[in-house]
């Protein structure tokens, strides 16, 4: 359960939730999950703003680019500082998930690349969906 928690907060909120910790990108997160954690269900489509889609499939994929190991997190381009940030936020949710783990079970090094790879694969597609022109419903 504290996996799929903090998956959800930390990745599947929004699609700018992944990057919101780089000021440019907190307001426009916050105004997703305003608009979307109103009284809307979960299968009811909100008005949002043109301009919103638009940033959410182009950046997405701007971000899945930054992703790709061939960037190398330190040099001076905007993917390179958007990879930074990425690496950033997987080692802190795998702390923070193998600390709440942790207080039920051992965790090991095998376990701790598990995890790596559970959160890595969930931002994968997290933005691969957030890259389509199109929206879908994930009911987690």
């Amino acid at each position: 359960n504290s996996l799929w928690i903090q998956l959800r907060e930390h990745i599947f909120r929004s699609p700018f939730k992944l990057f919101a910790a780089q000021d440019e990108w907190k307001e426009l997160d916050k105004m997703w999950v305003d608009i979307y954690s109103g009284t809307i269900s979960a299968t009811q489509w909100p008005e949002l703003p043109r301009e919103i889609e638009k940033l959410r499939y182009e950046h997405a994929k701007q971000w899945r680019a930054a992703m790709d190991a061939s960037a190398k997190p330190g040099a001076q381009d905007r993917l390179a500082q958007l990879k930074s940030i990425y690496e950033t936020l997987v080692a802190s949710l795998v702390n923070t998930i193998a600390g709440k783990i942790g207080k039920v079970a051992n965790i090991q090094e095998k376990d701790r690349r598990a995890l790596h790879k559970i959160v890595r694969n969930a931002a994968k597609l997290w933005l691969e969906c957030c890259s389509q022109r199109y929206r879908l419903i994930f009911t987690l």
